[in-house]
């Protein structure tokens, strides 16, 4: 209702803004005039991988819904992911390579960020572990390891 629509031979792209600007959700919608099962989740995948190849250089903050159309059942990878790529051209989706640039290093700097945070966990945990083993010296001492083993 509120989103555009564009085509090509293969495929149909539906957007709409999500109102979230982090992420993309992908809807995808294979008719059974395209195929059986098989066939159907065939190009499904098809269309799965295509976008997730393509996934950082499309614009976030959208829901698409990729439809496929009947001859894309006999498309190969190469003739779907170009569909795909030319719809999201069309739509001014793609970014241009300055704003990849600054998009992969905004998440670089997160990445970072999150491990240094896991390091220092990981150190605290370490830390609280050696000094309660530290309080409790009788733990350490050698006879009550000799008398642990003789118990069992």
């Amino acid at each position: 209702q509120k989103g555009k629509s564009i085509a090509n031979r293969h495929l149909v792209l539906y957007m709409v803004k999500n109102g979230t600007h982090d992420h993309n959700r992908l809807g995808i919608s294979v008719s059974k005039k395209v195929g059986k099962s098989v066939v159907r989740s065939h190009v499904t995948r098809l269309i799965r991988e295509s976008y997730r190849s393509m996934e950082e250089e499309v614009k976030s903050g959208y829901d698409f819904v990729v439809i496929a159309r009947v001859s894309c059942a006999a498309a190969s990878y190469h003739e779907v992911c170009r569909s795909l790529r030319h719809l999201f051209k069309k739509q001014q989706l793609l970014l241009s390579a300055s704003e990849r640039k600054d998009r992969q290093e905004k998440s670089e700097a997160g990445r970072k960020e999150e491990k240094e945070e896991d390091h220092l966990s990981c150190k605290s945990g370490f830390l609280i572990f050696s000094e309660a083993l530290s309080a409790d010296d009788s733990f350490l001492s050698g006879s009550n390891i000799a008398a642990s083993w003789k118990k069992l």
